[in-house]
């Protein structure tokens, strides 16, 4: 528009320009121009600068509302929503003892998070991290202000070529609609090797923020065999989707939290797709043993004709006390709950035995192993550092090496516990309202 508006201005003098040339070629005619003529050209004039003025002031007004430079940093929704020039524009700078400067050019906010878009710059460059040379030692750790201190949850950023200007953007969790100024925290290393925690303070409107396309709570308990999953409610703003819950255990915490890719089970869907999963979090809550479930995901689709939260399968825990034959063969696989557990290597030294377990970790975990010999069960000694190796297959499984302290002939391996996903088949219906 900004170009277009140019382009019709410059088009307009030109064309006053041809029109005084004319009249001047023409002054020999016998028959002058009226004044009137003259009139109505500088009442056209003053319209097409008034129709040009108020398309300038259209483009400089929207293209104001954008957030310039930081095309390679953001995507996804967060592009498509500054392109909508949604968010606060703020522009609010702090410079800092060498020279450095912190910029905080846009605030985007809903019910789910705050994300703080920003520019360093110092012209002398900055100061490279030794161990990343295409990232700056600066380190945003939470935001405070009126009934808000929202926690760091991640964030993206670049250097320019020559290092001296670095852009990015960093999460938040939400922040008080009561709050009119907010101050973010962080660490930074200046250029002599100085490294402190800083703050900057901004102004925060509120009514800017972003709304909800759904915010529902839920009553809904579902029982299993080591506890209670609790889905407490999802919250859908254009930045991003959360389901919040809560798991509590029968016995121990340890039970739901031992196997890998706990909550890898737990989708959801809209219009009968599932929504990318982005991230998802347990925490020990360290009170009647209870665990903190937050599972984030893309931003719902438009139009939204349905919405449902699936459960396939939860962490689960059997005590088995089982014992597994061993046999010369360095090779054997055993069937455990429906999982495999394989035994890849058995040998012996003249001080002790050594046994290498392969299992995919995302699927079981055993413990309480020994070894069984003619005068009993041998308990573990000491391991070797696990490590995932990839199958021949292609698939990537854990790799472990117990060592026993026995020179006896082992008979049996016992796995007293098992630790493994359990599949489930449970449906909440989102409301739409």
């Amino acid at each position: 528009m900004a170009a277009r508006a140019c382009y019709i201005s410059e088009t307009s003098w030109c064309w006053l320009m041809s029109g005084s040339l004319t009249r001047r070629v023409n002054r020999a005619a016998p028959v002058r121009p009226r004044r009137i003529g003259s009139l109505w050209k500088i009442v056209a004039v003053v319209l097409i600068v008034f129709l040009v003025s108020g398309n300038q002031y259209n483009a400089f007004s929207y293209y104001g509302k954008l957030l310039l430079g930081f095309d390679g940093i953001v995507g996804g929704s967060l592009k498509e929503l500054n392109e909508e020039g949604l968010g606060q524009s703020l522009n609010e700078s702090k410079t800092y003892e060498d020279g450095t400067t912190l910029t905080i050019n846009r605030l985007m906010s809903d019910a789910n998070q705050l994300i703080v878009y920003y520019t360093l710059r110092n012209s002398d460059g900055l100061k490279v991290e030794d161990h990343a040379p295409d990232s700056i030692d600066f380190h945003p750790t939470r935001v405070k202000g009126l009934l808000t201190d929202s926690d760091s949850t991640g964030g993206s950023s670049r250097f320019n070529e020559n290092k001296t200007e670095y852009k990015g953007y960093h999460e938040f969790t939400p922040v008080s609609p009561f709050s009119k100024k907010l101050t973010m925290q962080f660490w930074i290393e200046f250029n002599d090797g100085t490294r402190k925690l800083e703050n900057i303070t901004f102004t925060y409107d509120p009514n800017k923020a972003l709304k909800s396309n759904i915010e529902q709570t839920f009553n809904k308990d579902f029982l299993t065999d080591i506890g209670t999953l609790s889905i407490e409610s999802i919250i859908a703003t254009p930045t991003m989707t959360e389901i919040k819950g809560t798991f509590t255990a029968i016995e121990d915490t340890d039970h739901f939290m031992m196997v890998d890719g706990t909550l890898d089970g737990m989708e959801l869907i809209a219009n009968g797709i599932p929504v990318s999963s982005t991230s998802r979090q347990i925490n020990n809550l360290l009170k009647d043993n209870k665990i903190g479930i937050s599972l984030i995901y893309e931003e719902l689709p438009q139009p939204l004709h349905s919405l449902e939260i699936k459960v396939k399968e939860l962490p689960s825990y059997k005590r088995i006390e089982r014992n597994i034959p061993l046999t010369s063969s360095k090779d054997q696989v055993f069937d455990v709950g429906g999982k495999q557990i394989r035994v890849k290597d058995l040998s012996r030294t003249s001080a002790d035995v050594q046994l290498t377990l392969t299992y995919d970790t995302f699927e079981i975990i055993p413990k309480g192993i020994s070894l069984g010999t003619k005068s009993g069960l041998v308990p573990v000694k000491t391991s070797k550092p696990g490590n995932y190796v990839k199958q021949s297959d292609g698939k990537s499984l854990y790799e472990k090496t117990l060592i026993f302290d026995t020179k006896e002939e082992p008979e049996y391996l016992y796995i007293e516990e098992v630790y493994f996903k359990k599949p489930y088949d449970i449906t909440v219906q989102v409301p739409l309202e």
